[in-house]
């Protein structure tokens, strides 16, 4: 069985089209059932672009490129975080597995392929917390030998995961200011990168409203690892300063080009190889100085 595909849209025309024509080149697609959630307007501004994307994915709903296409338009505005997780929860209130995309996204004509077959070959593993679709330009992937790693973070740019696995998700994080309090929790948190645990931070604190950080730290708690293929099979396409989490200075460290392969990928048991994981939690490094100021408001708290 295909896993339903999750999009989640905005106010961008163009990226959704190209989201949906990358889809539609995966022989996959016409047995894959489409959920698109459209989340309403946040403002007037946005309201002539919200609504040229839901006008457009109205006619998505009749394509006959996928096997069933179901279109959730939102009336009010609910935000990213929101959305995602009310959207892939509903989802699993039908299905035990997802392959969840944004809007600012395109795939590889075989990222179906290379998703379904991870979500059925890892779905009992009880170290995989969730499969990537995405891989950032590692050069220690080079001398690697496998066509799949193992790190410690999941990933947002095209992923998948199993319901027994969201389910376990406190998207409160109600044992915060036990992890404040505790060096060794927040050690191992940031195995995924020093940016996590003040990513989490600055969610508990409002600054931010992000799923995937509370979706990481859950990972992270259970022990439980994201596979990566070591050629991407997702393209960032919304660097362009439209997105809402859009950081300028990002490109240059995440943006990697699809490759065209047409050789199957082998999936086998896989655990974080040292090398791999060090240059990937590298892309994340805090100063000493920024780590000292952390830990000194920690104490003050």
């Amino acid at each position: 069985m295909n896993a339903p595909i999750v999009i989640f849209v905005y106010n961008r025309l163009k990226h959704t089209k190209a989201l949906i024509n990358s889809l539609e080149k995966n022989p996959e697609a016409k047995e894959s059932v489409l959920y698109i959630f459209a989340d309403g307007a946040k403002n007037d501004r946005d309201l002539f672009e919200v609504n040229e994307v839901q006008k457009y994915i109205r006619t998505v709903e009749k394509d006959a490129c996928f096997r069933h296409v179901n279109v959730h338009i939102r009336q009010r505005n609910m935000g990213l975080a929101s959305s995602v997780i009310e959207g892939v929860s509903y989802v699993f209130s039908q299905y035990d597995r997802v392959v969840v995309l944004e809007d600012d996204l395109v795939v590889a004509e075989n990222f179906l392929s290379y998703m379904n077959a991870a979500l059925t070959f890892y779905k009992t593993d009880p170290s995989i917390w969730s499969i990537s679709g995405y891989t950032p330009e590692l050069k220690t992937l080079n001398a690697y030998n496998k066509d799949v790693y193992a790190y410690y973070r999941g990933c947002s740019w095209g992923w998948g995961t199993w319901k027994d696995r969201w389910n376990t998700v406190d998207w409160n994080v109600s044992d915060f200011n036990r992890l404040k309090r505790d060096k060794t929790a927040r050690n191992h948190f940031n195995k995924g990168g020093d940016d996590m645990f003040d990513m989490l931070w600055l969610q508990q604190r409002g600054v931010i409203n992000s799923w995937a950080i509370r979706w990481c730290y859950q990972q992270s708690k259970n022990n439980q690892y994201t596979v990566y293929p070591v050629q991407t099979y997702v393209e960032n396409n919304g660097m362009d300063g439209s997105g809402s989490n859009y950081r300028k200075k990002s490109r240059g460290d995440f943006c990697t080009e699809i490759k065209r392969s047409d050789c199957p990928v082998k999936l086998e048991k896989v655990s974080p190889d040292k090398a791999v994981a060090d240059e990937y939690r590298n892309k994340f490094h805090l100063s000493l100085w920024t780590r000292i100021k952390r830990e000194l408001k920690l104490a003050l708290k």
